[in-house]
C-alpha cells in the first residue's frame, strides 16, 4: 500500500514473483476500502474486473472468490457481482465436469452465499415464455453418455451437461443437432 502512494499503482517488481493476480487485487480492494483510499480501491476494483475476464478459467479465480465470500469486510458488492457475472458468462465451462475447473466448483460447492447468487444470476439469464429464443436439442456423441439437451442461442462452445462433459466448438456439435424450435 505504502507504494501506491509514490508510484500509483500497487503492483511492481517485488510482486512480479508472486501470482496473486485476482486475490492481490480482492485483497488491496479490501485494504484501501478499510483505510478510505477511494482511488486505490477503485484501481483494484478495476484490475479484479480485467482480472475476472482474463482468469475466469484459473485456480487463482477459485482463490479469489473463496476470499470473496468467506473473507467478511466492508464493502465487497461490487467485485462479488463481478465473478457472479464472469459466472454467467462462463457458466457452460466452468460446471461443465472438466476436471480443470475442478477447485472452482470445490469453491462454488463450499459456499452457500456464491452458490445462491450464482443460481440467482443464471436463472434471470434463462429465456422465458414468448421471449424464448428457439432452442436447439442436441444428442451428445458420447455413446456411454447418450445424453440429449436443448440449447438457447448458440455459444461458440458447448458443454454435454452429462456425465461425460464434452466440451466442443458449436461447429462440431451441429452434426449432432436433433431439431430446432
Amino acid at each position: 500500500m505504502l507504494s501506491y502512494f509514490y508510484t500509483h499503482d500497487y503492483r511492481g517488481p517485488n510482486l512480479e514473483k508472486c501470482d496473486g493476480g485476482m486475490l492481490l487485487d480482492a485483497r488491496v480492494y479490501a485494504i484501501a476500502d478499510k483505510y478510505l483510499i477511494p482511488d486505490l480501491r477503485a484501481l483494484a476494483a478495476t484490475r479484479f474486473e480485467e482480472g475476472a475476464q482474463s482468469q475466469w478459467s484459473t485456480p487463482n479465480f477459485a482463490d479469489a472468490i473463496d476470499e470473496l465470500y468467506t473473507e467478511r469486510f466492508v464493502d465487497n458488492r461490487k467485485l462479488r457481482e463481478v465473478v457472479v457475472e464472469a459466472v454467467r458468462n462462463h457458466a457452460t465451462e466452468l460446471f461443465g465436469g472438466n476436471q480443470a475447473y475442478e477447485k472452482f466448483v470445490e469453491v462454488h460447492d463450499r459456499t452457500g452465499e456464491f452458490s445462491a447468487a450464482c443460481s440467482k444470476a443464471l436463472a434471470l439469464n434463462m429465456p422465458r415464455g414468448s421471449q424464448a429464443t428457439p432452442g436447439i436439442t442436441y444428442r451428445c456423441a458420447n455413446s456411454r453418455c447418450d445424453m440429449r439437451f436443448t440449447t438457447h442461442g448458440e455459444p461458440e462452445y458447448l458443454t454435454c451437461p452429462g456425465s461425460c462433459g464434452a466440451v466442443r466448438h458449436m461447429d462440431w456439435w451441429r452434426q449432432y443437432c436433433l431439431e430446432r424450435k
